[in-house]
């Protein structure tokens, strides 16, 4: 599966507490105030030198401290080398040291590409987009807050996902056959990005876009924005494309192109729409 915008990156900001600042300063793909991170980094093999344009050096994977907008709490974002002695690769792991310097492991996945991470205004949560596919799908955004003292990611986009495709039925869209389109209803996988925050810590909005790759047919690259009840998922409001353009491109890091409608095969247009010869369910 794929999807619409290229992969999932972060803003780095200067660190601070000891730290070192990053040198090659990544820059957020959907949040436009996130603080960007590398996921992940390759160690050298004894006697090879990294290109310095490439983006999984370990040049790329410096320890960092994100700070609260409370300026009380950090996270500290820091760099482990895999468990097997022939691993040749540094992993982000996330901790929040507290107000009272106590320090907690965030309990989150970060994927296999850039991630970026966003404080609520209120400090009291904060929000990790990452990826887990390709350039153009697998995108996703788990929450956490501070109140849970576990730390663990919060899935808030099921309901999303189940609306998306009443939105936009991939049974009825060009270019699809049965199995794909009743596979894609049971189990979409459509990107998940979150934008900004709400109220606070209690709402989060999202960007949810189909991706935009040939395997989604005639609704591909369609998106529809949505504000989303914190912890609980629910659908506080659904924007279209135009009106979430509208109210929250200031939150965006990209500039937001409107798709094009959506290309349904319908009992009058079977003839007129190549990819809808066939099409009889």
């Amino acid at each position: 599966m794929e999807m619409s915008r290229a992969c999932l990156i972060l803003v780095a900001v200067l660190s601070i507490a000891g730290a070192a600042p990053h040198a090659n300063a990544l820059q957020p793909t959907w949040a436009r105030k996130a603080v960007a991170f590398q996921s992940f980094c390759n160690l050298p093999s004894p006697g090879e030198v990294h290109e310095k344009d490439d983006p999984f050096s370990q040049e790329h994977c410096k320890p960092r401290d994100i700070p609260a907008p409370d300026g009380k709490k950090l996270l500290l974002l820091r760099y482990m080398k895999g468990d097997a002695p022939s691993d040749r690769m540094l992993f982000a792991t996330l901790e929040l040291r507290n107000e009272d310097g106590t320090v907690r492991e965030v309990d989150g996945d970060f994927g296999f590409t850039d991630a970026e991470v966003l404080w609520s205004p209120d400090s009291k949560a904060f929000l990790i987009n990452y990826g887990v596919g390709g350039s153009t799908w697998g995108s996703k955004v788990d929450v956490f807050r501070l109140d849970d003292p576990k730390l663990k990611a919060i899935e808030v986009t099921d309901q999303v996902q189940r609306d998306m495709v009443k939105a936009f039925p991939p049974c009825k869209a060009s270019q699809l056959d049965r199995d794909e389109c009743r596979e894609m209803e049971k189990d979409p996988g459509y990107n998940m990005s979150g934008i900004d925050w709400s109220d606070g810590s209690s709402n989060i909005v999202v960007m949810a876009e189909v991706p935009g790759g040939g395997g989604y047919g005639g609704i591909r690259g369609q998106v529809l924005g949505y504000e989303l009840d914190v912890p609980t998922g629910k659908i506080v409001h659904r924007m279209s494309a135009r009106e979430f353009a509208k109210s929250w491109q200031k939150s965006m890091a990209f500039r937001f192109h409107i798709p094009d409608p959506p290309e349904y095969c319908e009992p009058k247009n079977p003839r007129e729409i190549p990819g809808c010869i066939g099409h009889n369910w």
